[in-house]
């Protein structure tokens, strides 16, 4: 399986405009009774279904680690507060115009060798 560049990003925007944030914190809000906590919301290439990327929703009381392939948004409920704490896609986008394709493949190879990469 390969996923394709954008797939994750996109994948993450559709959950963002289908399930809502406000959604899921008073969701979590009224069921759990819990005031603050974090949503994480993961997405993963489903190993059986070729081209189907999985979702899962996560709420926890306590600030997770960062993780790719994840959003986490910290929400206070008292205060209306929901506020990202990262958004991490699996997949970055690459610009060949502005590496080029040899600039691309020189920091490939440093990377390969062990040199530390400064501007990547």
């Amino acid at each position: 399986m390969v996923q394709t560049i954008g797939e994750t990003r996109q994948a993450m925007r559709e959950t963002l405009l289908s399930k809502k944030l406000q959604d899921i914190a008073t969701q979590a809000h009224e069921e759990r009774k819990l005031d603050e906590f974090w949503i994480v919301i993961t997405h993963k290439l489903d190993e059986v279904i070729i081209g189907v990327i999985r979702e899962a929703v996560v709420v926890t009381n306590k600030r997770p680690p960062k993780m790719l392939s994840s959003m986490c948004f910290h929400v206070v409920y008292s205060k209306g507060l929901i506020e990202p704490e990262w958004i991490l896609p699996r997949d970055m986008p690459i610009i060949e115009e502005l590496v080029g394709s040899s600039g691309l493949s020189s920091v490939v190879n440093q990377s390969a060798m062990g040199v530390p990469i400064l501007n990547a």
